[in-house]
């Protein structure tokens, strides 16, 4: 009889809340029901991650500044620190109506509720509740892997249940990459999201069990205890096994571990949460926020595939803490690569794309074997605390990840003028009206503030008056004739006077003509006040075209003056110029200096990789894999002797 059929079997309906199984089952059911909890696992972190894909959008659709932004992600990750503590309880509660509950709320968050959030604030109440039930995942998930798969065997399980949190990054940023175009807003990237949740719930909730706490509060090294295990459950004192949970959970030894694996993630989380942000303003040229997914999807794509590998080798060596060890060194290595590369400009797609395949490789080196060997230390306390130990290793890694995000608003505050500014400084400056002003506008000001310049300027503008420009050559030739002239109103002229005038100018009909000449452009409400102006200051500003310092920027203004004038009678140009004028120095400054003040804070991620390094000597388990071999097969004697005691034929 299948090991999972039990006394008292539950009703059809009853059975999807009491889920509980009193036999250990046969090794197909065992693997759907961890195929199950992969599956979840992906679909909760798939939801949950679809914010630093979608980042600079959301941004820009809230009208939030990047300070906002990071506000949401501490408080979610602070709650979602809670939400972790709270699944420790399912040491006393079981983890499958606690994670069917939170799939099926999280989807239905991302399916309806994002896209429904009309500001930011909206939008920040959502996303704390995703982290709350992430947090509460990131306990019940591992959990269950646990309950499932021996000892021998874990690390191939946990490489599984780590391609969740991978995996939902690597479906994030591979459906971004290929759709973000298509669709005509970012909330459609939570609807996908929200529907594929919606099948994984309605499967988890017609097969996924757990196993009873009789079963699970044992500790099973190989297969071959099954027998054993099931036959002592009906002893297991499940009451007395949890007595003081947080107590003997939260050792030192435990919170070293998780202080550990904490630092070494911050440079994970950080890529989680900013590094399409990172990549869109630190290099240049520019790369697009599909392009960044496109360089992200290299990490998990190496990542996923290293984590299958890796646990089984560990598996097969039957170590952890060498493999964790040989992966933290590299990826501290990596770290250094990437702090040159942040400081050189030209860095190329194609070295950002190795960069991350390194780290997807040794991060999976590093983290797996450590998750691994975790829940084996959590086991050695008491089988009885895996969720309370996982609860203790969540809320210090949600609460580190809070930190990250507190500490990065200052030590990379260049993001902050980037993100909030930086692409409308661009847009604008893109607008060729826009960036003439920009490039000439405030130079020209300059130049005809200068009395001289304006005065030229002035001249030139009023010599391009047909009927000044005829009268002008008139009177400069015969200063004296108009100087009498002036004195009288022009229709009020002695006949002496006028007589005298037209002898000086030569007599006759060409006297009379030039006279007309001036007295069209004098008598003009238009053109007699230029002519008046051009007569009164032309020499004075004729002599400033000369002048070393004038004459350059008379030269400018006649350059570049007109262009400037036409563009500032454009539609919303002033606006969009007052607007980098506010802004684009402090973008042009930010742009200069975002790539140190990341270089700083990847030595911060850098110092907690190495800090990791110290601490895998908390976990348990072999150094060498001969010796332990020799454990495991101490073991199987110790497990034949129990079995013959109890009189179990071992069949």
């Amino acid at each position: 009889m299948d090991a999972t059929v039990n006394a008292g079997r539950p009703g059809m309906f009853s059975s999807l809340w009491q889920r509980q199984l009193h036999g250990y089952p046969a090794t197909g059911r065992r693997y759907a029901y961890l195929g199950i909890v992969v599956l979840a696992t992906i679909a909760l972190y798939y939801q949950l991650y679809i914010n630093g894909a979608v980042g600079p959008s959301i941004l820009q659709g809230y009208g939030i500044s990047f300070t906002y932004y990071v506000i949401i992600l501490i408080a979610g990750n602070a709650l979602g620190a809670f939400g972790s503590l709270f699944a420790g309880l399912t040491d006393r509660w079981g983890r499958a109506n606690i994670l069917l509950g939170g799939l099926l709320v999280t989807a239905l968050l991302a399916l309806l509720a994002v896209p429904a959030a009309r500001n930011g604030f909206q939008y920040g109440v959502i996303y704390a509740f995703i982290a709350i039930v992430e947090g509460m995942a990131l306990v019940a998930t591992p959990a269950l892997m646990r309950d499932f798969s021996p000892q021998v065997g874990r690390a191939t399980a946990m490489g599984f249940w780590t391609i969740g949190p991978v995996a939902g990054s690597l479906i994030v940023t591979e459906v971004s990459s290929h759709t973000l175009t298509h669709f005509s807003d970012w909330q459609a990237q939570y609807k996908i999201a929200g529907i594929v949740g919606l099948v994984i719930w309605a499967a988890a909730f017609a097969f996924l069990r757990e196993l009873s706490p009789q079963l699970r509060d044992q500790l099973m090294v190989q297969i071959e205890d099954r027998q054993l295990i099931e036959a002592k459950a009906k002893n297991v004192d499940v009451k007395r096994a949890v007595e003081n949970q947080w107590r003997r959970a939260a050792s030192p030894r435990v919170i070293a571990c998780a202080i550990g694996i904490a630092l070494q993630l911050i440079l994970y989380y950080t890529v989680v949460a900013f590094f399409v942000i990172y990549i869109t303003t630190t290099f240049q040229p520019g790369f697009s926020q599909d392009q960044a997914n496109g360089i992200l999807n290299w990490y998990w794509g190496v990542e996923v595939a290293t984590l299958i590998v890796v646990g089984f080798v560990s598996d097969r060596l039957m170590v952890r803490k060498p493999l964790a060890l040989a992966g933290g060194i590299g990826y501290a290595a990596t770290t250094l690569g990437l702090i040159i590369a942040t400081g050189r400009s030209g860095t190329s797609y194609n070295q950002l794309v190795l960069l991350m395949a390194f780290f997807g490789f040794f991060g999976g080196l590093a983290f797996l074997p450590w998750m691994a060997a975790f829940t084996e230390t959590v086991e050695q306390i008491s089988p009885a605390l895996t969720a309370t130990g996982l609860a203790v290793w969540g809320w210090i890694i949600r609460v580190t990840v809070s930190l990250i995000f507190v500490a990065i608003i200052f030590v990379v505050p260049s993001v902050t003028p980037l993100v909030d500014h930086g692409s409308t400084v661009q847009a604008y400056l893109a607008d060729p009206n826009v960036a003439t002003v920009v490039a000439h506008g405030a130079t020209v000001q300059a130049d005809l503030s200068d009395p001289r310049v304006a005065a030229a300027v002035t001249l030139q503008q009023d010599l391009q008056d047909p009927k000044v420009a005829a009268a002008v050559p008139i009177i400069a030739a015969h200063p004296a004739v108009f100087a009498q002239l002036a004195q009288y109103p022009p229709n009020a002229i002695p006949p002496d006077v006028l007589a005298a005038a037209v002898a000086a100018l030569g007599g006759g009909l060409p006297a009379l003509q030039q006279l007309q000449t001036v007295a069209a452009a004098s008598g003009d409400p238009v053109s007699g006040p230029k002519l008046l102006y051009v007569v009164t200051n032309g020499p004075a500003a004729q002599a400033a075209l000369t002048d070393p310092v004038v004459g350059p920027k008379l030269a400018y203004v006649a350059q570049y003056g007109a262009s400037v004038q036409q563009a500032l009678a454009q539609p919303g140009v002033r606006d969009k110029v007052a607007y980098v004028a506010s802004f684009g120095p402090e973008v042009q400054k930010a742009q200069r200096d975002t790539g140190s003040q990341w270089q700083h804070w990847f030595w911060v991620a850098f110092g907690g990789q190495i800090v990791f390094l110290p601490l895998l000597f908390f976990l348990t388990g072999r150094w060498s894999p001969s010796k332990a071999r020799e454990d495991e097969r101490e073991h199987g004697r110790a497990r034949q002797r129990e079995m013959q005691e109890l009189g179990l034929t071992g069949a």
